[in-house]
């Protein structure tokens, strides 16, 4: 019996791409990985590459800029994705992703300070950046909207991470997401119910009066704490479906608010598709068969259409 032969991957060197994604961190990751490759080609070419030969401090700080660049990494891949369960690529992965990376860039800042590097530098720049668009969160109240309808955070995200100055921004934010659901969507469910009608002898005996507990959905919703996560729970869509008795208004906002995409990564996908379809065979397609071809593939790529 003949042993298999190992198989040998020849990895090649990813090009910094100014448009693509993360490319910087995947240029030097692989650079990482054909290190060996890398310092051979370098001795061999000493003469011609003069001091753009990398050294070894170089190559110590290639492996620190990776560590501080794959957070943004692993958080692009996970945002881009469809969100089909209202996870990975929903709106209300926004707020926390920032803080995540500003609570990142932070500790590096802290770490680098000290020094005088291009190194320190580019974090200073970089948390610059990330508090310019944290900053801009508070222009809609829907990244915060969002991640306080999903029920396995709710109030308790908020007063766990904005804490100290943020603290004082909780009821300033309570106050714009109730108002936002008082005006569109609990007005008009009021409004929807043509006939008004009085309270029942029982309802006046239980006081229970069914247009005054929809006023009371969104203070239920604050005061009630997180559901764990569980597999029927980490649907957010699913859940607010199967507990839209409780919620009858709010969960409507739920779903619209938790179906709203955290990238734009979609949109990239029909124009990646589009180019492919509008070829030099297909010159004289017009633009309502092209948006029309493109719709109908998203159906059949979502499951929406089988034939």
């Amino acid at each position: 019996m003949t042993r298999a032969k190992p198989i040998t991957v020849k990895l090649m060197v990813i090009r910094d791409n100014s448009t693509r994604w993360n490319s910087t961190f995947d240029s030097m990751v692989r650079a990482i990985d054909l290190y060996p490759a890398l310092q051979l080609f370098s001795f061999e070419n000493e003469d011609d590459l003069g001091d753009d030969k990398l050294q070894r401090e170089d190559w110590d700080d290639i492996k620190e800029e990776c560590a501080a660049l794959r957070p943004f990494k692993e958080l692009t891949l996970e945002l881009q994705s469809r969100a089909t369960s209202g996870n990975h690529g929903s709106v209300w992965e926004t707020l926390p992703a920032l803080e995540l990376l500003l609570e990142h860039v932070e500790q590096l800042k802290a770490r680098v300070s000290h020094t005088d590097t291009r190194f320190a530098v580019c974090v200073n720049n970089c948390w610059q950046v990330l508090q310019k668009y944290y900053g801009r969160t508070d222009e809609n109240p829907v990244y915060a909207m969002a991640t306080l309808l999903n029920p396995t955070l709710r109030l308790s995200y908020f007063t766990r991470h904005w804490s100290g100055e943020l603290a004082s921004y909780i009821p300033t934010m309570k106050t714009a997401v109730h108002k936002h659901w008082k005006d569109e969507y609990l007005a008009k469910k009021s409004t929807a119910t043509t006939i008004p009608r009085k309270r029942t002898l029982l309802e006046a005996f239980l006081h229970h009066d069914p247009i005054s507990q929809l006023g009371d959905e969104f203070q239920q919703w604050i005061a009630a704490p997180a559901v764990a996560v569980t597999a029927q729970s980490s649907n957010l869509f699913r859940w607010h479906i199967d507990n839209q008795e409780s919620f009858p208004t709010l969960h409507q906002m739920a779903l619209d608010t938790l179906s709203i995409p955290a990238m734009s990564t979609e949109c990239e996908r029909v124009f990646s598709s589009t180019k492919k379809l509008i070829n030099p065979m297909r010159s004289l397609l017009k633009t309502d068969i092209i948006e029309a071809t493109e719709c109908l593939k998203a159906w059949w790529d979502c499951g929406m259409i089988t034939q």
